[in-house]
């Protein structure tokens, strides 16, 4: 009876200690994954839906079968993580041709908390497929944007008060040589493919990710349907929408360029700033370079020690 009860005892301490293991290496901070800790989505709740996933997608889906084979497409390195993004060249405004995917929080603490995987969790890498989603704050950078003299809670490009300047370019998180773009370049954009009524076709990818309706791509632009994180912490209209951060906002909202499914057309949106969108950066020109960019006056800075979380909603 002694032995038997050795035996059982052993059994079970060893399947305590191989589950201890186990939970040890999964929080450690390169436990599964080759992201950090801090970088890793899973971390971050999401509630998903079964309507939240793309119907027509594949766990065997590639990156490759988002864009347009008979586009010319450059390419770039985020010299802070490696990743590398395709970058598409549309008369005179060249953007990335993939939604950003950049998640260090350590070293950009206003991405704290405030960043998501898009897009459908069933394929395989649809982190990097889809790219991420960002507060309107973590897209800008908001701790930086602030320690530069900008108030945060005042409307960009109203000038409501003379001593709230606004920035020529918002660099954000977007990789070195890249800023975010504003609501008119993506307007500029859509009028290049016949305005509003008709962009949304052209510049969508030609996918199945789409649930119905897939892009002709024209464009090279490749737009895929990431959806985007509602407020109240769901993701919504994944294989239905792709929605993109703009620089223009007011005290609780951001403008949004959103491509639907089902429609040719594509629309422009105010949108809560705490929600979760996608980012496609613009290459910076000479001509940024050479505008002057607006002093903040000292009266119209916020008080630096906000703290991050009211900054990046």
């Amino acid at each position: 009876m002694t032995s038997q009860k050795n035996i059982v005892t052993t059994i079970f301490l060893t399947f305590a200690a191989l589950f201890f293991v186990a939970c040890a290496e999964d929080s450690s901070p390169t436990g599964g994954s080759n992201d950090d800790w801090h970088n890793r989505i899973e971390n971050i709740p999401v509630k998903r839906s079964s309507s939240s996933s793309a119907q027509s997608s594949s766990s065997a889906y590639k990156l490759d079968d988002v864009f347009n084979p008979d586009i010319s497409y450059g390419e770039i390195t985020d010299k802070r993580d490696g990743k590398k993004y395709r970058t598409v060249q549309i008369e005179d405004q060249t953007w990335m041709a993939q939604n950003l995917n950049y998640a260090d929080s350590v070293n950009t603490p206003s991405l704290k908390g405030k960043m998501w995987c898009g897009g459908d969790s069933t394929i395989q890498d649809y982190c990097d497929i889809f790219g991420r989603l960002y507060t309107w704050g973590a897209a800008v950078d908001s701790i930086e944007f602030v320690k530069e003299g900008y108030n945060i809670s005042t409307n960009y490009g109203d000038y409501l008060h003379d001593t709230t300047p606004s920035p020529k370019i918002i660099t954000g998180i977007c990789p070195e040589g890249w800023r975010l773009p504003s609501s008119d370049e993506f307007d500029d954009l859509f009028q290049k493919f016949g305005g509003f009524s008709t962009a949304g076709k052209a510049l969508k990818a030609k996918t199945t990710l789409w649930n119905t309706d897939s892009g002709s791509d024209r464009a090279g632009f490749s737009a895929i349907p990431t959806g985007y994180l509602f407020h109240d912490g769901s993701m919504k209209y994944v294989g239905e929408n792709a929605n993109f951060h703009t620089t223009q906002y007011n005290n609780l909202h951001s403008v949004i360029k959103v491509l639907a499914a089902n429609r040719a057309n594509a629309s422009s949106e105010f949108r809560l700033r705490k929600e979760g969108y996608s980012i496609r950066c613009i290459k910076i020109t000479e001509d940024d370079l050479s505008a002057d960019d607006p002093v903040a006056d000292e009266d119209s800075t916020v008080d630096k020690d906000s703290t991050a979380d009211e900054l990046t909603k």
